[in-house]
C-alpha cells in the first residue's frame, strides 16, 4: 500500500513540568525569604528564621499535562512561605526589665538595649503563634548625667576639681579633662564654652528566656 499521511504531535509530560518546577524552586525560595525579611523589618519585627515553613508548591501547566503542546508551555508554581516574628518593642521591654535588676536605677539608665544586634534562638515552638525564645543581647548602661547641670557645677573650676566632681557620679568609670589652647588652666566660666562628651560603656550581656506571642 502506498500514500497516506503521518502526523507527529508533542504532548506535555509530567516529567517536563516537574523539571521546570524544580528549576524555579531555588530562585523562588531565595526571593521569598528576602521578601519576608523586608516585610518583617518594615513592621519593626524581629524574625525567627528557624520557624520558616515552605509549603508544598501548587504547580500548573498550560497546556496541561497530557495535552498537545503546539507552542510554548507555561509552568506556574505557587508556594506559600510563612515565618514567625515578634515585635522588637516586646523584646526591648524584656531585655530592659532583666538589665534593670543589675544597675542602680536611681543613678543609671539603659542607653542601648542591644536588640538591633541581638541573637535570638528558638527553644520551643508551642504552636504556630507561640514560641519560647532565648535572647542574648549586649546592654549598654550609663550614668544619669544632666549635661547642663554638670556644666554649671564645673564651670570656673580647675582640672583636679572637675575630675573629682565628675568621677564622683555613679556609673562614671573614667574622666579626661582637656583645655584648649594649652595655656588655659581652668574650666571656662561660660557654660557655652564647655563641651561634655559621654562615651557609652558596655556593662554586661543578659540572656533572658521567656514565652512570647509574636
Amino acid at each position: 500500500m502506498t500514500g497516506g499521511t503521518t502526523s507527529i504531535i508533542k504532548v506535555v509530560s509530567r516529567e517536563d513540568v516537574d523539571n521546570a518546577a524544580a528549576k524555579m524552586k531555588g530562585r523562588l525560595d531565595t526571593a521569598a525569604k528576602d521578601e519576608l525579611g523586608t516585610q518583617v523589618r518594615a513592621e519593626n519585627l524581629k524574625s525567627l528564621d528557624e520557624t520558616i515553613i515552605i509549603g508544598a508548591p501548587a504547580v500548573t501547566a498550560v497546556p496541561a499535562v497530557g495535552a498537545e503542546a503546539s507552542g510554548e508551555v507555561v509552568v506556574t508554581s505557587i508556594t506559600t512561605y510563612t515565618i514567625m516574628a515578634v515585635k522588637a518593642d516586646y523584646l526591648s521591654q524584656l531585655v530592659k526589665k532583666d538589665a534593670e535588676t543589675k544597675i542602680d536605677l536611681s543613678n543609671q539608665s539603659i542607653l542601648d538595649d542591644g536588640i538591633g544586634s541581638s541573637v535570638i534562638r528558638l527553644t520551643t515552638a508551642k504552636s504556630p503563634t507561640e514560641a519560647q525564645l532565648s535572647i542574648q543581647s549586649v546592654v549598654v548602661a550609663g550614668p544619669l548625667l544632666n549635661e547642663n547641670a554638670l556644666k554649671e557645677e564645673i564651670k570656673g573650676k580647675k582640672r583636679g576639681d572637675v575630675e573629682k566632681i565628675i568621677s564622683g557620679k555613679t556609673g562614671v568609670k573614667d574622666v579626661t579633662v582637656s583645655y584648649k589652647p594649652f595655656w588655659v588652666l581652668s574650666t571656662p566660666k561660660s557654660v557655652k564654652k564647655i563641651t561634655i562628651t559621654i562615651e557609652k560603656p558596655v556593662v554586661n550581656s543578659v540572656t533572658p528566656t521567656n514565652s512570647s506571642n509574636p
